[in-house]
This record gives C-alpha cells, structure tokens and sequence, in this order.
C-alpha cells in the first residue's frame, strides 16, 4: 500500500508541475516565439536549478515558506484587491461578481468590501508581519 501510494504521490507531483510550466512556456511561445520544446527545456531548467536550495537545505526551505506566507501572500492578494476594486470599470467588476452584469445590492456591497474593507484589513495584516503594527 505504501509503494502504490508514493508512486501515485509521484504522479500527482508530476503532472501539477507540467500544468505550471504550461503557464510559463506558452506565455514565452506567444511572446517570444520560441519552440515549444525549447521553452520547456530552458524554462524547465531554470525551475529545476532554483528548487534544488530548498531539497538540500532545510533552513532554505523554511525561510521561503515564511518569506512566501507572511509577505507574498498578503502582498499580492492586496495588489488584487487594490486591482480589482479600482483599477477594473464598474461592469467589468460586475461581470466578474455575477456574470450577468447586473447591479445589485449584494454587488454593491461586495464593491465596498473590495474597495475599502479588504485594503485596510490585509495592509494591517502585512504591517502585523513586518511587526510595525
């Protein structure tokens, strides 16, 4: 049972690291024009050579993790709400809340949240994580 659960494990990894590099080749095939084959070599191994810090250290790896959690998550997800809440028009924020693009109270109140609520609340989670606040 062991055996067949860490080559299932290996699958599972596998193939969720072939989806993201999907992302980064065909972003270099469109931009860049390069060959499919040649993106997924160099790109490949780009990501190869940067993960191997953290499988031979594991006070590398802890330091990511707490990099990633306490600073890149709250950054980037006030970056989206800063994004979404003033940066898309009034439809486009309505057809990403509803699909219909229809107004309504639940969409006006999710606009507030999003413009006004989630900012406040994750720069005070960021300033938390830098220990000012």
């Amino acid at each position: 049972m062991a055996v067949a659960f860490f080559i299932l494990l290996s699958f599972a990894a596998l193939t969720s690291a072939m989806s993201l590099l999907e992302v980064v080749t065909a972003y270099i095939v469109d931009e860049l024009k390069w060959t499919r084959q040649r993106a997924c070599w160099v790109f490949g191994g780009i990501i190869f050579l940067l993960g191997i810090p953290s499988a031979v250290k594991q006070e590398f790896l802890g330091f990511m993790d707490g990099v990633a959690t306490n600073y890149l998550l709250p950054g980037g997800a006030l970056l989206i709400a800063l994004f979404t809440g003033w940066a898309l028009s009034s439809k486009e924020q309505q057809e990403a809340f509803d699909g219909r693009g229809k107004a309504d109270a639940a969409f006006r109140g999710w606009s507030v949240v999003i413009r006004f609520v989630s900012p406040v609340a994750l720069m005070l989670i960021f300033l938390h994580q830098l220990n000012i606040f």
